[in-house]
């Protein structure tokens, strides 16, 4: 496996995995509001051999904010991963790291550069570095 291509796509997807977060917990907010929309409704009408339409969509929310609940547990975890594979670079490191993949700009070489206060040479080198302490601190190998 290649680590390194594993620690790179980990840090392209960290912002989206942060976002994906708070969009299921409103999805989540959204749901419990809707399940007391449903538990309130009452049907009249006896049911025998089956469920109502109603007892079916209440017990399709409860499923459904279940599920969103242990891929919020995952994804979660994986973005505590990530921070801590972060935590091990100085600041400067993730700075480029962060310009690389995380939140990548048209030219952001030049931008780290004016940043850094150094060439093209040094941030690619600073890059490769950093990336090989994230690999690192996320997998403890880098080549099997």
């Amino acid at each position: 496996m290649n680590w390194q291509k594993e620690a790179v796509n980990d840090l392209k997807s960290y912002v989206a995995r942060k976002m994906s977060i708070d969009n299921m917990n409103q999805r989540i907010e959204e749901l419990q509001r809707r399940a007391i929309r449903l538990g309130s409704m009452s049907s009249d009408i006896p049911v025998q051999g089956g469920s109502s339409k109603n007892e079916d969509a209440i017990i399709n929310n409860i499923a459904e904010r279940d599920r969103l609940v242990q891929a919020i547990d995952a994804a979660q975890c994986l973005v505590t991963i990530i921070e801590n594979g972060l935590s091990v670079l100085d600041e400067e490191e993730r700075k480029v790291l962060d310009g690389f993949y995380i939140h990548p700009s048209t030219r952001h070489v030049d931008k780290l550069c004016d940043e850094l206060h150094c060439e093209k040479s040094r941030i690619y080198s600073i890059k490769d570095k950093a990336l090989y302490k994230f690999t690192l601190a996320m997998y403890g190998v880098i080549d099997l």
